[in-house]
């Protein structure tokens, strides 16, 4: 009987431990995969902040300028509006025609 048990013990432990190796070699394999995927889209999706001075006209606020200029890359246009105020030292949201202001934006196109 002692035979029998080292026998099944022996094959058990085989069979674990080939088990283990595929689940070691799957794991390195898709690790691999979403690596490679990630620095692959990385290259694509690349987008880079560029500054555009522009003249106000009557009838503009710091919000509709927002929505003209303001890309995905923004949370939302409150925190655009913070950028372009701290851009150019607005301390409030008052802005007169005919002045200029520089504003943000975001292009996959490198210029």
């Amino acid at each position: 009987m002692r035979a029998k048990r080292r026998g099944k013990t022996k094959n058990t432990n085989l069979i674990l431990l080939m088990l283990l190796f595929i689940i070691v070699a799957n794991g390195v394999i898709l690790t691999g995969f979403l690596s490679n995927a990630k620095s692959t889209s990385k290259t694509e999706d690349q987008k880079y902040k560029y500054y555009t001075s522009i003249q106000l006209e009557e009838g503009d606020s710091l919000w509709a300028i927002a929505e003209q200029y303001m890309t995905l890359e923004y949370d939302d246009i409150v925190d655009y509006i913070a950028e372009v105020k701290s851009i150019n030292s607005l301390s409030s949201n008052h802005i007169t025609a005919g002045s200029f202001l520089t504003v943000p934006y975001y292009s996959m196109e490198l210029k």
